[in-house]
């Protein structure tokens, strides 16, 4: 595995860069800044003072490359989160918008990631979309940056995270019928998808010393299984308290009354039976040995995780105290779908019902 091509791309985030021109609308009028990256809340932030000259600092001195144990400073720290459908991928974005909501970053509000394809972020920002890291490298590289970057994702078990796949993309957003045969079918075209979405080149195939060269190449590999754990442990690495990284979850939405954004029908799911009639059928087809290396990288972050929260029982403890405290509550009340409590999309909302959780818990 060549992580010399990851190197460069993280390089770049480094690199000096130029300062972007900035230029203010007139604040009184209903008007949309020129570029969303200067943009301080969501965009067209209408009658408000959006657009500011954010100046670029120097690199912080003491910052190590991303293998560096200290803790970022997150602030001047961009965070790029590859996002991995069906990977509580959602959530978790939602919860790198937060973090980036409540330490100056630009583009927690948009889809545009503060600036990065352009290169005019004046301003460290986030990414948190559905986009390989090869491709990402590729457009970053290919229009420079400013700033070191904090690169993490979160995978889980393969053979869930496809099942979930088909009845998200072929049943819920296609109305396609959801027999064991078409969930089979499905799986039986499923690849190493998450070594695809992970990998550091295009060309890399996977091998089994590669798994943990892979998973060094990121600051966190969390999974879905052990959420509130790599929560803990992402708090932890990014300096931060334990109220920024947390959430209430984009499947409860669903409960909550909201339907798939992009085509308003209702979401659909296996059932506890289905399931395991195709955990069976994935027992007796070899599923696991044609998807090797996703599996291996699955059980390795998972194991990473487990050795990494193991000092941090205390704030693993506190962490849930609070979710049960804040997010679970905040997931009842369909209002805090709506798109002015939420960040972007189904990606973290509630944001005002947390916070006021957390200040009354505080209180």
């Amino acid at each position: 595995l060549d992580a010399t091509a990851v190197d460069a791309g993280v390089d770049a985030l480094l690199g000096s860069g130029a300062r972007a021109q900035v230029s203010c609308p007139d604040i009184r009028k209903k008007t949309k800044c020129d570029r969303e990256a200067d943009c301080v809340w969501k965009a067209p932030c209408y009658e408000k003072k959006c657009c500011q000259p954010l100046a670029r600092p120097e690199r912080p001195s003491g910052l190590g490359p991303r293998y560096d144990t200290r803790p970022a400073n997150v602030s001047e720290t961009s965070i790029i989160f590859i996002k991995i459908p069906k990977c509580s991928s959602s959530t978790a974005g939602g919860v790198a918008r937060r973090v980036a909501s409540r330490h100056g970053h630009v583009g927690f509000a948009s889809q545009h990631n503060g600036g990065y394809r352009k290169g005019t972020t004046t301003h460290p920002a986030v990414y948190a979309n559905h986009e390989s890291l090869v491709k990402f490298m590729h457009e970053f590289s290919a229009h420079g940056g400013t700033w070191r970057a904090f690169l993490w994702t979160v995978v889980r078990e393969p053979l869930p995270r496809s099942v979930s796949a088909f009845f998200h993309f072929e049943v819920t957003k296609h109305r396609g019928n959801h027999s064991d045969a078409n969930v089979i079918a499905y799986l039986e075209s499923e690849g190493n998808f998450l070594w695809n979405y992970l990998r550091t080149n295009k060309i890399s195939a996977p091998r089994p010393g590669d798994v943990h060269k892979l998973l060094d190449v990121y600051d966190l590999v969390g999974t879905t299984e052990l959420f509130d754990e790599t929560m803990v442990v992402l708090a932890t690495r990014l300096g931060v308290p334990l109220g920024d990284v947390l959430s209430v979850s984009a499947k409860n939405s669903s409960v909550a009354g909201a339907r798939d954004p992009a085509t308003g029908n209702a979401f659909v799911r296996a059932d506890a039976s289905q399931i395991a009639r195709v955990r069976e059928w994935a027992e007796k087809t070899g599923f696991e040995a044609r998807v090797a290396a996703d599996y291996a990288l699955w059980r390795n972050a998972s194991a990473r995780v487990r050795r990494d929260v193991r000092p941090l029982e205390r704030e693993l403890a506190e962490y849930r105290r609070l979710k049960r405290a804040v997010a679970d509550p905040c997931a009842a009340d369909p209002r805090n779908f709506e798109e002015d409590q939420c960040l972007w999309r189904d990606n973290g909302c509630a944001q005002p019902c947390i916070d006021a959780g957390l200040a009354r818990d505080a209180g």
